[in-house]
């Protein structure tokens, strides 16, 4: 089970190249990955974007990459040629053409990175895709690590207040065994008060008061609630992508508090109902972070 809360990155090199990786997540309902890269690595975004998602199932997904040129140490080209003169001869043109004085020089010219990058992105693209590839594979293992690590951390919190509410349930269950028979007492207690007893048909009355009395009846939806607590258990221990299910799990268990509490006339029984229905709250809060 992991968190959808991470952060990992990481740096891969080759003799003429760096390339930087940062992948931030954080929690959505959906998979939204976010890319901001180089113009030069445009072409590779659709890779990327497939390498991010096959790993990460949901989660607002931000990966930046940067890409740096280095010396090559086997290469005395430390500049392009080529680029060099293009770029000279254009500022030469927009000198004449808006009649400037000023001579133009270095300062004018190093400001186009391009004229440092000794091999264009097309000489060198299977190199720079085995590069991105490799350092997005290594920020996401440590991504996942981070994620791993906080998702370890919602587990035992989950089952901690999972086991809240089963405590929770134990006392209804005791405290709702007589319900029945207890409403049934109070309604026809209710009930003589109000007519003369003699004029009434005592099996016919009994039989309706049992009616009524049986609909507040909450042993099927403790049983109910039991199940998703047991099945809440054992989703988490399922693996990655969790989180919808639990998700479904606690509206369940929420249903079934719901009933317990509209259907009990015990007052204390439905302040423990609330209880249970503040733990399922809290749960909920909790499994929004869960991939």
């Amino acid at each position: 089970m992991r968190s959808m809360t991470g952060f990992g990155k990481s740096t891969v090199n080759s003799s003429t190249i760096a390339i930087n990786v940062e992948i931030r997540t954080v929690n959505n309902k959906f998979l939204d990955v976010f890319i901001r890269m180089p113009k030069e690595l445009g072409a590779l975004e659709k890779f990327a974007r497939d390498l991010i998602s096959a790993e990460i199932i949901r989660g607002k997904i931000n990966l930046f990459v940067s890409l740096d040129y280095l010396p090559d140490a086997h290469n005395d080209r430390l500049f392009n040629e080529n680029k060099l003169k293009h770029y000279y001869y254009t500022l030469i043109k927009m000198k004449e053409l808006l009649q400037l004085e000023s001579e133009i020089s270095l300062d004018h010219l190093i400001g186009f990175k391009e004229i440092f990058e000794t091999e264009s992105i097309e000489e060198n693209e299977n190199e720079i895709k085995m590069l991105l590839q490799q350092g997005i594979t290594e920020a996401l293992t440590k991504l996942n690590e981070m994620r791993s690590l906080e998702g370890e951390n919602l587990k035992k919190d989950i089952k901690n207040r999972a086991s809240s509410v089963k405590e929770i349930l134990s006392e209804i269950r005791n405290k709702s065994q007589n319900n029945v028979q207890k409403e049934f007492d109070r309604l026809y207690d209710n009930i003589r008060k109000l007519l003369d007893e003699g004029k009434i048909d005592r099996t016919r009355l009994e039989q309706e008061l049992a009616l009524i009395a049986d609909k507040v009846d909450i042993t099927e939806e403790c049983v109910r609630m039991d199940s998703h607590l047991k099945l809440l258990n054992d989703t988490m221990e399922r693996g990655n992508d969790v989180g919808k299910k639990i998700t479904f799990i606690l509206q369940e268990m929420l249903r079934e508090a719901n009933t317990m509490n509209s259907k009990t006339t015990d007052i204390s029984i439905q302040h423990l109902v609330i209880q249970i229905k503040e733990e399922i709250e809290k749960l909920r809060e909790q499994i929004q972070n869960i991939e």
